[in-house]
């Protein structure tokens, strides 16, 4: 099964059997909810069962706390230029 996701008229396909499909789709998350919801279209294309070395791809190599890293700075652009548009 491969899961097909449109974004802002671009259109993803993931592979939610190989670690490089899962990790691909991942990064392209945009925040921690979109993160979350990704999650779950994981979980649900693999009948409900995330990959045996989920916390090792998650967190034990930092992909999510890099992810983390470039929402944080991304929304702290985004309050920049605003701050900026109001003077």
């Amino acid at each position: 099964m491969v899961l097909v996701t449109i974004l802002q008229g671009v259109q993803l396909v993931m592979d939610p059997w190989t670690r490089a499909g899962i990790v691909s789709y991942l990064k392209g998350s945009t925040s921690e909810e979109d993160w979350k919801e990704r999650c779950e279209e994981i979980k649900t294309a693999r009948y409900g069962k995330l990959p045996f070395d989920w916390h090792m791809m998650t967190e034990g190599e930092g992909l999510h706390s890099r992810m983390q890293a470039i929402w944080k700075e991304k929304a702290d652009q985004e309050a920049y230029r605003k701050r900026q548009n109001k003077k």
